[in-house]
C-alpha cells in the first residue's frame, strides 16, 4: 500500500504540473477559446479526482471520473474539422492518442469498480502515458496555431 501512495503522489505531481499547461495556457483564438480547451480542462479535473481517489482508495470516485474521461465530449464538428485540417497528415496520430486514452480510461473505470488497486494504477499509467504522448507531439503546435506564440 505504501508503494501505491508513493506512485500516486509522483503521478499527481506530473498531472498537476503537465496537464494544466495544456488546459490553461494563456492566449486567444480570435476572442474565443476552442471547445477542445474546455474539454482538456474537464479531463484535467477528472485526472486530479482520480489521483485523489487512488490515494484515498475511493473506488467509486475513480470509476466515475475515469468513465467521464473515457466518454469525454467532442468539440463541435466545425472545430474538429478545423483542428484536423491544421494537423493534416498527423491527424490520424492525434486520433489514435485519443482512442488510446478512451480505452485506457475505460479499463481504469472497470478496475476501480472491481476495487483492484493494482489494475487501477496500471490503467491510470496508460491513461497518463497517452495524454503525455499526445501533449508532447501536439500541444505546442496547436496552441501556437490557434492562440499565437505561447
Amino acid at each position: 500500500m505504501h508503494n501505491i501512495k508513493i506512485l500516486t503522489t509522483a503521478l499527481a505531481a506530473i498531472i498537476l504540473g503537465v496537464l494544466p499547461v495544456w488546459a490553461m495556457a494563456a492566449g486567444d483564438n480570435n476572442g474565443e477559446d476552442l471547445v477542445l480547451r474546455a474539454i482538456m480542462r474537464d479531463m484535467a479535473s477528472d485526472m486530479r479526482k482520480i489521483t485523489d481517489g487512488i490515494v484515498l482508495e475511493e473506488w467509486q470516485a475513480i470509476a466515475e471520473a475515469a468513465a467521464r474521461i473515457a466518454d469525454h465530449r467532442k468539440p463541435p464538428l466545425a472545430e474538429r474539422q478545423q483542428i484536423m485540417g491544421f494537423l493534416g497528415n498527423e491527424a490520424g496520430k492525434f486520433k489514435s492518442y485519443d482512442n488510446e486514452v478512451h480505452l485506457a480510461a475505460g479499463e481504469l473505470s472497470e478496475a476501480a469498480m472491481r476495487e483492484d488497486g493494482t489494475a487501477v494504477i496500471d490503467s491510470f499509467a496508460k491513461v497518463q502515458s497517452g495524454c503525455l504522448a499526445c501533449h508532447g507531439q501536439f500541444r505546442n503546435t496547436i496552441l501556437e496555431h490557434f492562440y499565437g506564440n505561447q
